[in-house]
């Protein structure tokens, strides 16, 4: 994914960060806007590939509403941009 997703200026591949070690279970893509992600995400079902947006912030469920939550500007930022990609090809 890294490679392939890596010659398009409005993809970053989500790496893991430095003395991290991830077993990319989770693949992640981050677009620059949710116009693009949209767009990529209604190519992807047209070509049969299973994609899907973030999931949800918790404190943005109902039955979690009214909890405390620390600032969540920088994910609230990143979800309307995300794109979850299969981890296997079945």
């Amino acid at each position: 994914y890294k490679d392939f997703f890596s010659q398009f200026d409005n993809i970053t591949y989500f790496i893991e960060p430095k003395h991290s070690y991830s077993n990319y279970w989770l693949n992640t893509i981050i677009f620059n806007d949710f116009k693009t992600r949209e767009e990529f995400i209604k190519f992807a079902f047209k070509k049969q590939v299973i994609v899907r947006p973030a999931w949800r912030l918790l404190n943005t469920l109902p039955m979690f509403k009214n909890n405390y939550c620390f600032d969540l500007s920088t994910a609230q930022n990143l979800v309307p941009k995300i794109v979850n990609l299969p981890s296997s090809v079945i």
